[in-house]
């Protein structure tokens, strides 16, 4: 395995040492995962519809003649052309739930990345930006009033227009990526929504009771469902640079120290508490920076 390498840049408390959040890279790493997941199901069908020519079978056939069933479930269909009526709406499924899984993904790394950028900026509020470091208020004030959830919440609740406004309201501005794209989002939004409270189906006729009726469930390509994870994806980053290089710095870093400075040996010299510092840092699988800078950083924080 490659070693990581190990950045040298001098401490800065509103510059970052790092390319992205925790946050985001915690995120990335969510979307790591369902992306191994989609492409381990992708290609299956392709397949299984190549060996079903193959074997020159036709919509007539009996299923069990090509596939093996348990339990009598072969009973489900009449024919072939049955089975596979029911196997494209089982993909369709999968492609709405992929929606569901990076609409959630994303929803909570933006609430705790807005929430990461006003406990480091708590000024921004009030339209004092970092003139109030939140690792003052962290290590000698009161950490309960860093709780920005009215904030977060305008941020992540509602339609996406009102989103946005209330976004560039509290950061005075908004990545364009975002702004550009309120159209796809709002389809994304409600997509999920109908995925999550009414089995896919509108939420308004699905809580219709007053008919007998059977609704459709909503249909959505795997062409689209693959934009919309890239369009989420890359969403997500410009936000992530935006907060992480105007209103975050090195506050992670800062935060992990602060924890961990409760517990440290304070008979030692600094440079010690450094050392111990940057080994744990590597140990959470983030960018390392070199001593230097955790120096730097150990004394920023012990002099405040």
């Amino acid at each position: 395995m490659t070693p990581k390498r190990i950045y040298q840049k001098a401490f800065d408390r509103w510059i970052p040492n790092e390319k992205s959040t925790w946050t985001f890279q915690v995120f990335q790493k969510y979307n790591n995962e369902l992306e191994k997941n989609i492409w381990a199901f992708f290609p299956t069908s392709k397949k299984i519809y190549k060996n079903l020519g193959e074997n020159s079978a036709k919509w007539t056939d009996k299923v069990e003649s090509h596939f093996e069933f348990t339990e009598k479930k072969n009973e489900l269909y009449n024919d072939l052309q049955e089975w596979s009526n029911s196997y494209k709406q089982f993909d369709n499924w999968v492609n709405l739930n992929i929606i569901m899984s990076i609409s959630a993904n994303f929803e909570t790394y933006l609430a705790s990345v807005i929430s990461l950028a006003l406990k480091s900026n708590p000024g921004i509020i009030f339209g004092a930006s970092k003139m109030v470091d939140g690792i003052t208020i962290l290590k000698n004030g009161a950490p309960t009033k860093l709780n920005f959830e009215d904030e977060v919440i305008k941020c992540t609740k509602g339609d996406w227009s009102s989103r946005i406004t209330s976004f560039e309201k509290i950061f005075g501005e908004a990545p364009e990526l975002l702004t550009k794209n309120v159209s796809s989002l709002e389809q994304i939004r409600k997509l999920r929504n109908k995925v999550g409270h009414s089995f896919g189906r509108d939420i308004e006729e699905a809580r219709e009771h007053a008919i007998k009726k059977f609704i459709p469930t909503e249909t959505i390509s795997r062409d689209r469902t693959l934009k919309y994870q890239s369009l989420l994806w890359s969403i997500a980053k410009s936000i992530d640079v935006f907060l992480l290089e105007n209103h975050i710095g090195t506050y992670q870093a800062l935060n992990f120290y602060h924890t961990l400075y409760q517990e440290m040996r304070k008979d030692v010299h600094p440079s010690m508490r450094a050392v111990k510092l940057k080994t744990e840092v590597g140990r959470t699988g983030v960018q390392p920076a070199d001593k230097v800078f955790y120096k730097s950083l150990v004394n920023y924080y012990e002099n405040l």
